[in-house]
């Protein structure tokens, strides 16, 4: 053997990892500025293998676009999160396996997905009708809003009224439709590209205005009183009838029941549509007053129509 002890070498080596393949569900809890990310390991073992992720805006993934990348070994399954995102913005994802010596597969493309758009924050109902309602907000990053209003709270299989638009500089918008007198739930959101909402803002409930009366006339004039009277509301259904009257009078000429610049008094009934009958007493002797009567909702807000001068 030449004086030689015969010798065994040995050596180590790792077979490359497989490409990760796409799931049936690539992405899963999508918000505003992060999503996961899975994919199939393609029978890398958990243990032994890491992956390099990698998104970007860019479809080809050039360096002047905005991404995240990073490496990471999901033991529990592949699948890795993404946070810090743009709202509202498309985002491609592909990913490579590495085996335990480092060596890395081939990129595989997984698809894209698109972040929601901006919640909105600050929005009010700042107009009340008797069969819509007016609400608003600040416009945020997105493709659009909508509003939905429910009388049942939006218990499944009900009835809901829809209101949107795609201009994302649109700060309001009116949802109409609605029944008179009648509570309802307010979720007001945005669009993102695909028009998936973000999570709906919830507006307090509220109730639109009282059919207004009809026929109001001067009943009674005396010299420190007068009495009004109109066609009584009917006592049901909710949405045409009312929870009561409210009788103002006021000092100043009036040519519109909203142009009530000087209240001297008022008199209220909250017992229902009966009587439909109201006076207002303790005026001043020869002074000319305007006169408006309103019905009440179940809020106790008024929907006013003009009487007269007298």
């Amino acid at each position: 053997n030449n004086g030689f002890d015969s010798a065994s070498l040995q050596a180590a080596t790792a077979t490359l990892a497989n490409v990760p393949l796409s799931v049936v569900s690539t992405f899963s809890a999508v918000a505003q500025t992060s999503f996961t990310a899975t994919w199939d390991n393609n029978l890398n073992p958990l243990v032994l293998s890491s992956y390099t992720v990698q998104i970007s805006t860019a479809f080809d993934f050039n360096p002047g676009a905005s991404g995240i990348s990073f490496t990471t070994a999901p033991v529990a399954g592949p699948s890795a999160t993404f946070t810090g995102l743009s709202a509202n913005t498309t985002y491609y994802f592909q990913a490579r396996a590495v085996n335990h010596n480092g060596i890395a597969s081939l990129y595989t493309n997984l698809g894209s997905t698109l972040t929601r758009a901006e919640a909105l924050s600050d929005t009010a109902i700042t107009g009340v009708f008797f069969s819509s309602f007016n609400v608003t907000w600040t416009p945020v990053a997105s493709s659009g809003y909508e509003i939905r209003a429910s009388s049942t709270n939006f218990a499944a299989g009900t009835a809901v009224a829809l209101s949107s638009t795609s201009n994302s500089a649109v700060g309001s918008l009116f949802v109409a439709g609605l029944l008179s007198n009648t509570s309802y739930f307010f979720s007001v959101g945005s669009y993102n590209w695909n028009k998936a909402v973000t999570s709906g803002v919830a507006v307090s409930s509220l109730s639109t205005l009282a059919l207004p009366v009809a026929n109001p006339q001067f009943y009674l004039v005396g010299a420190t009183s007068v009495t009004v009277n109109w066609v009584a509301r009917p006592v049901a259904p909710s949405s045409v009838t009312a929870s009561g009257y409210r009788l103002e009078v006021a000092t100043a000429p009036a040519s519109g029941s909203s142009d009530f610049t000087a209240i001297w008094g008022s008199s209220v009934t909250l017992n229902g549509v009966q009587p439909s009958t109201l006076t207002i007493e303790n005026l001043n002797p020869g002074t000319t007053y305007s006169f408006r009567v309103g019905t009440l909702n179940d809020d106790g807000v008024s929907n006013y129509v003009l009487v007269g001068t007298t």
